[in-house]
């Protein structure tokens, strides 16, 4: 999917989204949100909402499913401080794909720059994870893909919401400032997720027009979402065999909290 920016200079006050693409990343992740942010642009015409995928290059970063989503602007390229991101948004990518970002510190870095200056904090999926190393989740209740909930609480000060939930909206002081922070779970939550934030900005009216407009109104011919609904037998080897292959190496890359943070979860300028 190749995306070229709509952002045109405006006289309407400007919200910036940028969401952030990495090397095996789920498409899905990105897809399903941009596709509400988008209708959202559409309807909030009052404000000059401006959606930016930012990659470490201009280079489409593979994903999970080999689908191509080109970026739009690059880490080096995309404003920080006051004119960067209102609302960073992080994906969440296969178990190999986002254990290496957890390790990447360009990545790091550039979300860490961004959210000293946002005002929403966002992730879907695995995206938790990332937000986690880069010291942004403390103090909130968060979060993730079902068979990984249970690791969340090795960040500091970070605690996992019971019942595998759609998505959580929490609130978190982040130097001086009160921020929002919203997690989603696993991949299609990123949709529910995206649908609450348009509530929050533009109102309930303009986000009903914004579902409507893209037909949100599942009703899955199965009942197998979560393991609150699923059979144990369904979901309890899928459980085991994560756990088994990807519990060691989730505690091993949490570690200590990213590089340039403070144990209570402060950005050192």
């Amino acid at each position: 999917m190749a995306s070229k920016s709509k952002n045109k200079p405006s006289d309407k006050p400007v919200f910036k989204i940028g969401m952030v693409l990495y090397e095996g990343f789920d498409p899905t992740d990105i897809v399903g949100p941009h596709e509400v942010f988008a209708w959202l642009r559409n309807n909030w015409t009052s404000t000059d909402l401006q959606i930016d995928l930012i990659a470490e290059t201009m280079d489409p970063p593979d994903t999970s499913t080999h689908l191509q989503i080109c970026p739009t602007a690059t880490f080096d390229t995309y404003p920080e401080g006051r004119g960067g991101a209102n609302l960073i948004f992080v994906p969440g990518a296969t178990p190999e794909a986002f254990l290496a970002a957890m390790e990447n510190a360009t990545l790091l870095e550039f979300i860490q720059a961004q959210a000293s200056h946002a005002e929403y904090i966002c992730s879907v999926c695995f995206g938790a994870f990332v937000l986690g190393k880069a010291g942004l989740l403390t103090g909130c209740e968060v979060t993730t893909y079902w068979s990984a909930v249970e690791y969340l609480h090795l960040f500091p000060g970070v605690k996992a919401a019971p019942f595998y939930p759609r998505y959580v909206h929490s609130f978190r002081r982040l130097n001086g400032r009160r921020v929002q922070v919203m997690t989603g779970g696993g991949i299609s939550s990123g949709i529910d997720e995206a649908l609450r934030l348009a509530e929050i900005l533009a109102g309930t009216e303009i986000a009903e027009k914004v579902q409507l407009g893209i037909q949100y109104n599942p009703r899955p011919p199965l009942s197998s979402g979560d393991p609150t609904v699923a059979d144990p037998k369904i979901w309890q080897p899928s459980l085991d065999g994560f756990k088994s292959e990807y519990g060691g190496k989730i505690r091993a890359a949490i570690g200590i909290v990213g590089k340039g943070i403070t144990r209570t979860g402060e950005l050192i300028d």
